[in-house]
């Protein structure tokens, strides 16, 4: 099996990037995941991972 690691964060932007979810529910999702969750991530991950949903518009667009 030829798999790639992908985090929780990871799923949401490629979600977000393949058109699963708009942009609004994937930041309160990468917000959720910092807030709610049991994950461990720091307030500069949750803002770098919301910058990259900006970066690269989902391909529905």
């Amino acid at each position: 099996m030829n798999l790639i690691p992908v985090g929780s964060l990871g799923v949401v932007l490629r979600a977000y990037r393949v058109g699963h979810i708009p942009l609004a529910e994937a930041e309160r999702r990468i917000v959720e995941l910092y807030d709610v969750s049991s994950l461990f991530v720091t307030p500069a991950i949750v803002e770098l991972a919301i910058e990259q949903l900006h970066i690269y518009p989902n391909q529905r667009s």
